[in-house]
């Protein structure tokens, strides 16, 4: 009676606590190289930016696969608990308290949308993003969880960072503007500025993770594409003459005298 609870305890519930570790270190390691990626300057060449581009690809096929991995030894456990209600009628009235979540849980994992940042029907958008902060020596950016809500323009900032898991008080403040940054005036991509209406004088410029986050991120929160200077047009052949007081600067210039350098020898 003991070795077969002992066996199931050690291939089974083991083996789902090493795919929680693998699952949990995947994720350590693919946020570490999303940040890393997501530092690179915009100065970089092309051939820099598409190894980039090519190895944040395959850490998050990685993170994707032992997420699979663990999901699918999470559906085994619950197929075994669903054989198991079968058989014995105690099993079946626990099993039926946890029904509710279960069937929530399966239903969750295969309705999965491909856009996490709409998963919370009560938020327009929600999802990571970093933040710019000024400080003495330069700059830095915090990773922070992010919520807006367009019917009443509230935007929530909540540092955060999963490799870490500190969380502090979060940061609310009704939205007054979103504009996406120049490319040229700043050195990271997938960036764009917000201010909020009771706080006009601050300016946050956010970074989203990838092309496709900022663009549906610039969605939902009404963004604005930049006003781009034109340089001044050249003045008309009527102005570029001289007038009555420019004239009388220029003799006054002939008047004058001084050192003037003549073929490498100083005269007056």
């Amino acid at each position: 009676f003991i070795e077969p609870l002992e066996n199931f305890r050690k291939e089974q519930i083991g083996s789902v606590k090493e795919r929680k570790k693998k699952f949990e270190k995947q994720t350590t390691k693919f946020c570490t190289s999303q940040e890393r990626y997501l530092s690179l300057s915009t100065k970089k060449n092309d051939s820099t930016l598409q190894e980039a581009d090519a190895i944040l690809e395959m850490e998050q096929r990685e993170f994707n696969r032992a997420g699979l991995e663990y999901v699918s030894l999470i559906q085994e456990l619950l197929g075994f608990m669903y054989g198991w209600l079968t058989f014995y009628h105690q099993g079946h009235e626990v099993a039926t308290d946890f029904k509710p979540h279960m069937i929530e849980l399966q239903s969750r994992i295969q309705k999965k949308p491909l856009d996490p940042g709409t998963l919370n029907r009560m938020f327009t958008r929600s999802g990571y993003l970093y933040v710019m902060e000024k400080r003495a020596l330069g700059t830095v950016w915090n990773k922070c969880f992010c919520r807006y809500q367009r019917e009443c323009k509230i935007f929530c900032m909540i540092p955060y960072n999963q490799i870490t898991g500190k969380m502090v008080s979060a940061d609310s403040f009704r939205l007054k503007s979103c504009v996406r940054r120049i490319v040229d005036s700043i050195d990271k991509r997938f960036c764009f500025d917000i201010t909020g209406e009771d706080r006009p004088s601050m300016v946050y410029t956010m970074q989203a993770q990838s092309e496709d986050d900022l663009r549906l991120w610039l969605e939902a929160l009404d963004g604005k594409e930049p006003m781009y200077v034109l340089p001044p047009k050249p003045s008309s052949a009527d102005h570029s003459y001289l007038d009555e007081g420019g004239f009388n600067f220029i003799m006054r210039c002939f008047s004058d005298q001084g050192l003037y350098r003549v073929v490498g020898v100083s005269s007056k």
